[in-house]
């Protein structure tokens, strides 16, 4: 296994609105460079750029109006 493995997904023979929208994310996915960094992390194994801590509702809400009480 050399090479990337292509995938295909199958649609409903007349899912235009579908294809439309797949082939639109995926040119915004390509664009924001989402795919050049999937293909260095997943296929040349190389770390990730960024390790920082995602935002989530709990820790960045919740928790801070918790210990005012």
């Amino acid at each position: 296994m050399g090479a990337p493995l292509l995938f295909a997904y199958f649609l409903q023979p007349g899912a235009a609105a579908l294809t439309r929208y797949l082939n639109i994310w995926l040119a915004l996915q390509d664009s924001s460079g989402f795919r050049t960094d999937q293909l260095a992390y997943w296929i040349e194994g190389k770390p990730r750029a960024s390790a920082t801590p995602r935002w989530n509702l709990i820790d960045n809400v919740l928790r801070p109006a918790w210990r005012g009480w």
